[in-house]
Protein backbone atom coordinates (compact mmCIF):
# COMPACT_ATOMS: atom_id res chain seq x y z
CA UNK A 1 0.00 0.00 0.00
CA UNK A 2 1.21 3.62 -0.71
CA UNK A 3 0.03 6.94 -0.17
CA UNK A 4 0.89 9.40 -2.49
CA UNK A 5 0.14 13.15 -0.77
CA UNK A 6 0.73 16.56 -2.65
CA UNK A 7 0.18 20.35 -1.96
CA UNK A 8 1.78 23.47 -0.98
CA UNK A 9 4.44 22.52 -3.38
CA UNK A 10 6.03 19.16 -1.41
CA UNK A 11 4.91 16.11 -2.16
CA UNK A 12 5.10 13.73 0.56
CA UNK A 13 5.43 9.71 0.16
CA UNK A 14 4.50 7.36 2.89
CA UNK A 15 5.23 3.76 2.31
CA UNK A 16 3.76 0.78 4.46
CA UNK A 17 4.22 -2.67 4.13
CA UNK A 18 4.55 -6.23 5.63
CA UNK A 19 2.97 -7.10 9.03
CA UNK A 20 3.71 -3.80 10.90
CA UNK A 21 2.11 -1.55 8.18
CA UNK A 22 -1.10 -0.30 10.59
CA UNK A 23 0.01 3.18 10.88
CA UNK A 24 3.21 3.31 9.64
CA UNK A 25 2.16 5.19 6.40
CA UNK A 26 1.52 7.88 8.23
CA UNK A 27 5.05 8.43 8.57
CA UNK A 28 5.68 10.94 5.96
CA UNK A 29 9.17 11.38 4.06
CA UNK A 30 9.51 14.91 2.84
CA UNK A 31 11.72 14.86 -0.61
CA UNK A 32 14.14 17.88 -1.02
CA UNK A 33 13.87 18.84 2.73
CA UNK A 34 16.72 18.32 5.46
CA UNK A 35 16.16 16.28 8.03
CA UNK A 36 15.16 17.39 11.62
CA UNK A 37 13.09 20.13 13.10
CA UNK A 38 12.56 21.81 10.07
CA UNK A 39 10.91 19.01 8.72
CA UNK A 40 7.96 19.23 11.09
CA UNK A 41 8.00 22.49 11.11
CA UNK A 42 7.29 23.18 7.51
CA UNK A 43 4.87 20.33 6.87
CA UNK A 44 1.87 21.28 8.20
CA UNK A 45 -0.73 18.85 10.13
CA UNK A 46 -2.27 16.29 7.38
CA UNK A 47 -5.88 17.54 7.77
CA UNK A 48 -4.70 20.85 6.93
CA UNK A 49 -3.34 20.49 3.51
CA UNK A 50 -5.85 22.32 0.88
CA UNK A 51 -8.46 20.76 -0.60
CA UNK A 52 -7.79 18.68 -3.56
CA UNK A 53 -4.11 17.96 -2.23
CA UNK A 54 -5.00 14.14 -1.72
CA UNK A 55 -4.26 12.89 -5.16
CA UNK A 56 -4.26 9.56 -5.33
CA UNK A 57 -4.69 6.56 -3.32
CA UNK A 58 -3.07 3.75 -4.57
CA UNK A 59 -3.55 0.34 -2.70
CA UNK A 60 -1.54 -2.43 -3.19
CA UNK A 61 -1.74 -6.39 -1.84
CA UNK A 62 -5.18 -5.25 -0.41
CA UNK A 63 -4.88 -8.81 0.87
CA UNK A 64 -3.82 -7.93 3.76
CA UNK A 65 -6.43 -7.21 6.66
CA UNK A 66 -6.59 -4.18 9.25
CA UNK A 67 -8.16 -0.66 9.96
CA UNK A 68 -5.78 0.89 8.19
CA UNK A 69 -6.53 -1.44 4.58
CA UNK A 70 -10.80 -1.19 5.58
CA UNK A 71 -10.66 2.45 5.90
CA UNK A 72 -8.78 3.11 2.67
CA UNK A 73 -11.17 0.86 0.92
CA UNK A 74 -13.71 2.29 2.44
CA UNK A 75 -12.15 5.67 0.83
CA UNK A 76 -11.56 4.53 -2.53
CA UNK A 77 -14.97 2.69 -2.79
CA UNK A 78 -16.45 6.30 -2.08
CA UNK A 79 -14.61 8.08 -4.60
CA UNK A 80 -14.31 6.50 -7.64
CA UNK A 81 -12.76 8.65 -10.52
CA UNK A 82 -15.61 8.51 -12.61
CA UNK A 83 -18.23 8.41 -9.88
CA UNK A 84 -17.06 10.92 -7.53
CA UNK A 85 -14.57 14.29 -7.07
CA UNK A 86 -10.66 12.92 -6.00
CA UNK A 87 -10.84 12.45 -2.10
CA UNK A 88 -9.19 14.94 0.06
CA UNK A 89 -7.15 14.38 3.45
CA UNK A 90 -9.29 15.30 5.76
CA UNK A 91 -11.87 12.38 4.07
CA UNK A 92 -8.80 10.08 4.67
CA UNK A 93 -8.46 11.47 8.08
CA UNK A 94 -12.25 10.94 8.29
CA UNK A 95 -11.91 7.13 7.55
CA UNK A 96 -8.97 6.39 9.44
CA UNK A 97 -10.95 7.92 12.80
CA UNK A 98 -13.81 5.65 12.12
CA UNK A 99 -11.40 2.43 11.69
CA UNK A 100 -9.56 3.96 14.66
CA UNK A 101 -9.73 2.16 18.35
CA UNK A 102 -10.46 4.43 21.18
CA UNK A 103 -6.90 3.19 22.65
CA UNK A 104 -5.36 4.77 19.47
CA UNK A 105 -6.85 7.66 19.15
CA UNK A 106 -3.89 9.55 20.66
CA UNK A 107 -1.82 8.58 18.25
CA UNK A 108 -4.01 9.53 15.25
CA UNK A 109 -3.94 12.76 16.48
CA UNK A 110 -0.01 13.07 16.76
CA UNK A 111 0.39 11.61 13.66
CA UNK A 112 -2.05 13.03 11.94
CA UNK A 113 -3.35 16.69 13.34
CA UNK A 114 -0.44 18.10 14.90
CA UNK A 115 3.58 17.71 14.08
CA UNK A 116 4.58 15.20 16.51
CA UNK A 117 8.00 12.98 16.80
CA UNK A 118 9.19 10.95 19.40
CA UNK A 119 13.17 10.55 20.45
CA UNK A 120 13.43 7.08 21.05
CA UNK A 121 16.31 5.17 22.23
CA UNK A 122 18.38 2.21 23.85
CA UNK A 123 21.52 2.89 25.89
CA UNK A 124 22.32 -0.52 26.75
CA UNK A 125 21.04 -4.23 25.89
CA UNK A 126 21.68 -7.52 27.83
CA UNK A 127 20.82 -11.16 28.16
CA UNK A 128 20.77 -13.43 30.64
CA UNK A 129 20.03 -17.14 30.73
CA UNK A 130 17.89 -18.51 32.97
CA UNK A 131 17.57 -22.21 32.37
CA UNK A 132 17.85 -24.06 28.94
CA UNK A 133 15.41 -22.28 26.39
CA UNK A 134 14.40 -19.30 28.97
CA UNK A 135 16.81 -16.16 28.12
CA UNK A 136 15.76 -12.76 30.39
CA UNK A 137 16.49 -9.63 28.17
CA UNK A 138 16.78 -6.06 29.87
CA UNK A 139 16.78 -3.19 28.35
CA UNK A 140 18.15 0.29 29.66
CA UNK A 141 15.57 3.19 27.25
CA UNK A 142 14.61 6.67 27.15
CA UNK A 143 11.39 7.86 25.75
CA UNK A 144 10.89 11.70 24.96
CA UNK A 145 7.40 13.26 23.16
CA UNK A 146 7.67 16.79 21.54
CA UNK A 147 5.02 18.70 19.23
CA UNK A 148 6.55 21.59 17.08
CA UNK A 149 4.49 24.58 16.35
CA UNK A 150 4.19 26.33 12.58
CA UNK A 151 6.57 28.56 13.82
CA UNK A 152 9.41 25.90 14.18
CA UNK A 153 8.83 25.99 18.05
CA UNK A 154 9.44 23.37 20.16
CA UNK A 155 7.29 22.05 23.37
CA UNK A 156 7.87 19.03 24.87
CA UNK A 157 4.67 17.09 26.30
CA UNK A 158 4.37 13.90 28.31
CA UNK A 159 4.80 10.33 26.78
CA UNK A 160 2.32 7.56 28.10
CA UNK A 161 2.47 6.07 24.69
CA UNK A 162 2.54 2.06 23.35
CA UNK A 163 5.96 1.67 21.52
CA UNK A 164 7.07 -1.47 19.62
CA UNK A 165 9.51 -3.56 21.77
CA UNK A 166 12.03 -5.90 19.75
CA UNK A 167 14.68 -8.54 20.81
CA UNK A 168 15.96 -10.55 17.51
CA UNK A 169 17.66 -13.77 16.96
CA UNK A 170 21.11 -14.05 15.09
CA UNK A 171 20.86 -13.27 11.30
CA UNK A 172 21.36 -16.11 9.29
CA UNK A 173 23.39 -16.04 6.07
CA UNK A 174 22.25 -13.22 3.46
CA UNK A 175 19.59 -11.91 5.96
CA UNK A 176 19.99 -8.35 6.53
CA UNK A 177 18.98 -9.09 10.48
CA UNK A 178 17.78 -11.61 12.50
CA UNK A 179 13.78 -13.05 12.94
CA UNK A 180 12.31 -11.31 15.81
CA UNK A 181 11.75 -13.65 19.44
CA UNK A 182 9.66 -10.86 20.74
CA UNK A 183 8.02 -8.05 19.23
CA UNK A 184 5.28 -6.42 21.53
CA UNK A 185 4.07 -3.47 22.07
CA UNK A 186 5.04 -1.41 26.05
CA UNK A 187 3.34 1.75 27.53
CA UNK A 188 6.51 3.98 27.77
CA UNK A 189 6.64 7.44 29.49
CA UNK A 190 8.44 10.07 29.01
CA UNK A 191 12.41 9.67 30.47
CA UNK A 192 14.55 6.77 31.18
CA UNK A 193 13.08 3.05 32.52
CA UNK A 194 13.99 -0.37 32.18
CA UNK A 195 12.27 -2.94 30.57
CA UNK A 196 12.57 -6.55 30.74
CA UNK A 197 11.35 -9.43 28.50
CA UNK A 198 11.28 -13.24 28.05
CA UNK A 199 12.86 -15.30 25.08
CA UNK A 200 13.15 -18.78 24.34
CA UNK A 201 16.30 -18.66 22.21
CA UNK A 202 19.81 -16.50 22.49
CA UNK A 203 19.16 -12.98 21.25
CA UNK A 204 21.47 -10.62 19.43
CA UNK A 205 19.96 -7.61 19.07
CA UNK A 206 17.17 -5.74 20.65
CA UNK A 207 15.46 -2.22 20.96
CA UNK A 208 12.40 -0.01 20.43
CA UNK A 209 10.41 0.65 17.62
CA UNK A 210 12.56 -1.61 15.18
CA UNK A 211 10.61 -1.20 12.07
CA UNK A 212 10.01 2.43 12.73
CA UNK A 213 6.83 2.86 12.79
CA UNK A 214 6.78 6.20 15.02
CA UNK A 215 8.50 9.68 13.72
CA UNK A 216 11.82 9.35 15.37
CA UNK A 217 14.66 12.22 13.61
CA UNK A 218 17.56 9.66 15.05
CA UNK A 219 16.69 6.30 14.35
CA UNK A 220 20.24 4.92 14.75
CA UNK A 221 20.15 4.25 18.33
CA UNK A 222 16.70 2.31 18.55
CA UNK A 223 18.47 -1.15 18.89
CA UNK A 224 21.53 -2.11 20.43
CA UNK A 225 24.06 -5.46 19.82
CA UNK A 226 22.95 -7.20 23.14
CA UNK A 227 25.96 -7.89 25.67
CA UNK A 228 26.42 -10.18 28.50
Amino acid sequence: MVLWVEGRGTRARARAAGAAAALHASTLSLPGHPPGRAVAAGAGPLPCLPPGAFRAVRAESVHRRGPVNRALRTLLENHRPAAAPLATTLDLYRELQAATPDSLRYLLRDLFETNTYWELGTKQATAKQLQPGTWQVTLAVRARKAVVDSAGGEREVPMHDWVEVGVFAPAEKGEPSGQPLYLRKHRLRSGQQTITVPVKRQPTRAGLDPYHLLIDLQREDNLKDIGS
